[in-house]
């Protein structure tokens, strides 16, 4: 975006109305399961004993879950120390002056499965500036631990602060 700033509201998971919540949609190939052994005894006989071949298992289908935000708020660079867990919105800024973060729970995901998708959805309140501008955002795993109603621009949590501030 050129010649100012765009600035976006996205509905959170304070807001009454959950068809808005943040919400993250994952197709994905469950593991396949892990052959165990049979062990099974053979009488000593004379005549030979057929050898047991494996046979081959039907490949799981591809599934597909809609997870909602577990906990959101956004980290503000001009108000360093500012919570916003509570807030019904999240505001993202174009520059990286405001940015949300999210937390999905991705317990229903079996580990080792393979993803072929994760597409996010965010409602926007409607609040758009300027009202005809668009921008790319990027998104990023955020790799330690935070607390919704604690995290700032500059803290995970209240004892713990980032590495470097807004969550970089």
């Amino acid at each position: 975006a050129s010649g100012g700033t765009v600035t976006y509201e996205f509905y959170s998971t304070e807001w009454s109305n959950p068809l808005v919540y943040p919400t993250l949609i994952v197709t994905y190939l469950p593991p396949a399961p892990t052959p165990s052994p049979t062990w099974t005894t053979t009488p000593a006989t004379a005549t030979a004993t057929p050898t047991p071949t494996p046979t081959a298992s039907a490949t799981p289908p591809w599934q597909t879950v809609t997870l909602y935000g577990v906990d959101d708020s956004y980290l503000y660079q001009y108000d360093p120390d500012v919570n916003y867990g509570n807030w019904w919105y999240m505001s993202l800024r174009a520059g990286g002056a405001k940015r949300p973060i999210l937390r999905f729970d991705l317990s229903s995901i079996p580990a080792g499965a393979t993803i072929a998708s994760a597409t996010l959805h965010l409602h926007t309140t409607g609040l758009q500036d300027p009202a005809d501008r668009s921008t790319t955002v990027s998104v990023y795993k955020v790799l330690r631990p935070w607390n919704e109603l604690q995290v700032t621009w500059n803290r995970a949590s209240a004892a713990d602060p980032w590495q470097m501030a807004g969550c970089n």
